[in-house]
């Protein structure tokens, strides 16, 4: 077998392995804010939709704000009117990015997120 795809083989399964930590680290956070399972079965489908749960996805939007890491913070709104969340927080601090997420959703808030407001999440349902 050729070493490329002996290398490529063990980084897609690092990342899978990546995915479910982060998973698992959802669940924890949503559970000790105090979610249901079916909230955070929400929680978890919203940042599936909006970044497959990739901890380094970087999104322009037409509005010339860009949409930061996993849980796609908005450079204009999360970041600098809010300040709930710096760049660097969202591309790097992945607990704190579900938390505020989930402390958004506590409070009503989870229509920011274009997956949830347009219903997009849905498909990523279990």
């Amino acid at each position: 077998m050729n070493i490329k795809y002996i290398i490529q083989a063990l980084l897609g399964i690092k990342k899978q392995v990546d995915i479910i930590a982060l998973k698992v680290m959802c669940i924890k956070i949503c559970r000790d804010k105090g979610l249901s399972p079916e909230q955070t079965n929400i929680i978890m489908a919203v940042i599936s939709a909006e970044s497959g749960w990739n901890t380094k996805a970087v999104n322009k939007n037409t509005d010339n704000s860009i949409d930061y890491g996993l849980c796609q913070y908005n450079s204009y709104w999360y970041i600098e009117k809010m300040d709930l969340i710096t760049k660097w927080e969202a591309l790097n601090d992945y607990k704190k990015c579900i938390e505020v997420m989930v402390d958004r959703y506590k409070g009503g808030n989870l229509k920011d997120w274009s997956a949830y407001k347009f219903g997009t999440y849905k498909k990523f349902l279990v």
